[in-house]
């Protein structure tokens, strides 16, 4: 069982968690709610016998092993040893977590944006203590989760080493809101993962319990390299930002055109403009074309956007031609030209809606796609859930 601890600078008038850490010089001391002190955290070259020894690196995560074995040459007695470490890189949080379930004497955590996945899967991989302080004031590391983030959002204290995890890669997922959307039926996390990580992502993961992934730019065309199976459609698009694992492997699908293309109405014989020429361009034009709209195709590097064209059966053109229905699938906010319905994948009344808007159009933001999407996402998330759940009370 995972405690949670709280960094406070004053006591509470309700007592939320288990364990209460308060500062004083160069000592750390933890009490429960009674005001008992449990144990006393020092940094790993000052100790007693039964302390909690902590290493803190606020530079990197270096090679994690050695780290702890320093730590136990030198303080064979303490409690627990915690290795503090600053995440780089999804990457890095990964290597915690695996560091943290060979070692259940750890309490293992990566500071940071990127490091907040190991606060958040901590029960999953027996980490002993996750600090989560109970206000923004009470923050004392970089990358902390509030206490009410990890217990309302992620259900904390539901989680245990047979939890499955869901979550999303993509680079950058700031404006991402899955974390709020999917966390109502099952775990699920965002981790920033780039081409180039992608595969030591898939490495790390290999034998932690990821059953579900959405994936978002810009790897929707790149990850199809690493999957087993690719869906049919996926395959005809060449994009995918719906995987799941199977006993053979990840398998993907693709569920962004058909959202993006259902908020339309009829487009059959309409003249659809889309700009862009990435995965979430591929998957709205091949759905166009499925349903017989005449599509054209303006991209700003020429060579990708002719290809793509070709590839599609569809047209290309250097400038917006007038039409009946505008896509933007980049992340330009100028709009040329004008089309009676306006559509932006990006979510939020983005610059380029908003000059739609004042032209007259009738817009359509991209949170509207973004819930269509992810409704059949879970389509495909939850049976594999309910099948692990199954699995697990065996």
């Amino acid at each position: 069982m995972t405690l949670v601890c709280a960094p406070i600078k004053r006591w509470p008038k309700t007592l939320p968690v288990d364990l209460y850490e308060i500062t004083e010089g160069p000592f750390k001391f933890l009490y429960d709610s009674n005001k008992n002190l449990v144990f006393r955290d020092v940094d790993w070259r000052q100790p007693q016998p039964g302390d909690i020894i902590s290493y803190h690196n606020f530079d990197q995560t270096p090679e994690l092993e050695g780290v702890l074995t320093q730590m136990k040459e030198r303080h064979p007695k303490a409690c627990y040893y915690k290795v503090a470490t600053f995440a780089k890189s999804t990457l890095d949080s990964l290597r915690m977590l695996h560091f943290q379930r060979r070692h259940p004497e750890v309490i293992g955590v990566c500071m940071g944006e990127k490091g907040a996945i190991t606060r958040i899967l901590a029960p999953i991989f027996g980490c002993p203590i996750v600090y989560a302080p109970l206000s923004e004031e009470d923050k004392n590391s970089p990358g902390q989760l509030l206490w009410s983030e990890l217990s309302v959002i992620y259900r904390f204290k539901t989680l245990t080493p047979r939890s499955s995890i869901y979550g999303l890669i993509g680079d950058p997922l700031h404006r991402s809101v899955g974390h709020l959307f999917h966390n109502e039926r099952f775990l699920y996390i965002k981790m920033n993962v780039t081409q180039d990580e992608l595969a030591m992502f898939f490495r790390l993961i290999e034998d932690m319990p990821f059953k579900g992934l959405s994936v978002t730019a810009p790897l929707k065309e790149k990850v199809c390299l690493f999957l087993k199976k690719i869906a049919p459609e996926a395959k005809a698009i060449g994009a995918v930002n719906t995987l799941i694992r199977t006993q053979m492997g990840w398998e993907g699908f693709n569920t962004d055109g058909k959202a993006a293309v259902d908020l339309l109405g009829a487009v059959q014989d309409k003249k659809v403009v889309v700009l862009g020429s990435g995965g979430v361009a591929r998957s709205i034009i091949y759905e166009l074309i499925k349903r017989n709209a005449v599509v054209t195709i303006v991209n700003r590097t020429q060579k990708r956007g002719i290809a793509l064209a070709k590839e599609m059966r569809c047209h290309f053109s250097a400038e917006q031609p007038p039409c009946d229905i505008l896509i933007n699938a980049t992340s330009a906010s100028d709009l040329h030209g004008f089309a009676p319905i306006v559509m932006d994948v990006n979510i939020g009344q983005t610059a380029f809606l908003k000059r739609a808007k004042e032209r007259g159009c009738n817009i359509i933001d991209g949170f509207e796609m973004y819930l269509n999407q992810a409704v059949a996402q879970q389509g495909y998330f939850i049976p594999i859930e309910i099948e692990t759940c199954g699995q697990a009370l065996e």
